[in-house]
């Protein structure tokens, strides 16, 4: 290269100054972002005081966000064009950003419902519902073999915790009696809004309803225990109603209550406790006076 007029760097000072490792800066050569130097006789590459600059400017928009594609376009545009991009990029981040806050949010509220837990799993209240919508992907058997119905599942379940996991209850699931099980992902109105999905052959709404509020704490499959459980019982869907309900049939029965079909439940929180799934779950139950 001869007699340098100017300092130069090595690659694995620059490497070390900007942060960004060997194998990247060398991929910004392959796409044309840097232009280094080899030394004569050496296999050494070399960086020129101009080049280190473009490397803090690429750092620079990487470190807005944006791809190493937009990288290679930022640098070879005019300034409108340049600034065409950053208005979309702005926009995009800002999406971003309120999604993240959107996502604290609903931190918040699973931390609330955490310390609730102890107190709703064995009390109730009067309140509405909140309008929801909701997905099926089991009803009596499995929703599955529908390739349209199996795509949009995985985008539901894509956007947890916005989406929960839902069950629709009979009941006779407070009463005692006969129980039909429906399980599925459902999302509230405000989430559904933010995030496109309701409008499809394969979701419903659910709207706001008066209805018994509460939480239940159940052990296997939508709270049946073991123990409890009699002889000739569909192991797979049904059981009796066990102590995950009981406090909400107590009320019922207190306060001159009947439960109706239409339960909606959404599970917030699972964990194993020797070896068994236990579920925490919202119960919004409509009713009617006796």
């Amino acid at each position: 290269m001869g007699k340098k007029s100017y300092p130069y760097f090595r690659i694995g000072t620059i490497a070390g100054l900007t942060g960004v490792n060997i194998q990247t800066i060398r991929r910004y050569e392959a796409k044309g972002i840097l232009s280094g130097k080899r030394e004569e006789n050496s296999q050494y590459r070399f960086f020129d005081l101009l080049e280190l600059t473009l490397l803090i400017r690429t750092r620079m928009y990487r470190n807005y966000g944006f791809s190493l594609n937009d990288v290679v376009e930022l640098l070879n545009t005019t300034p409108e064009e340049n600034h065409a991009l950053f208005a979309d990029r702005q926009n995009s981040l800002a999406h971003q950003i309120e999604r993240e806050k959107q996502l604290l949010h609903c931190m918040e509220r699973q931390m609330e419902y955490l310390e609730q837990s102890d107190y709703y799993t064995t009390h109730c209240e009067l309140r509405n519902s909140p309008e929801m919508y909701g997905l099926f992907y089991f009803d009596e058997a499995p929703l599955t073999g529908d390739p349209d119905r199996e795509a949009l599942i995985s985008r539901w379940i894509d956007e947890t915790p916005f989406v929960l996991p839902m069950m629709r209850l009979t009941k006779g699931h407070i009463t005692g009696e006969k129980k039909v099980l429906q399980v599925g992902l459902c999302v509230t109105k405000e989430y559904a809004e933010m995030l496109g999905l309701g409008n499809d052959p394969f979701s419903f709404h659910i709207p706001s309803f008066p209805c018994i509020y509460t939480m239940s704490s159940s052990a296997g499959l939508i709270g049946y225990e073991e123990e409890n459980k009699p002889a000739g019982v569909d192991e797979d869907l049904v059981a009796i109603q066990d102590r995950a309900f009981a406090h909400a049939a107590e009320f019922c029965r207190t306060n001159g209550l009947l439960p109706k079909d239409g339960i909606i439940g959404s599970t917030f929180y699972s964990t194993r406790e020797k070896g068994r799934l236990r579920h925490f779950s919202h119960l919004w139950i409509p009713y009617e006076r006796a």
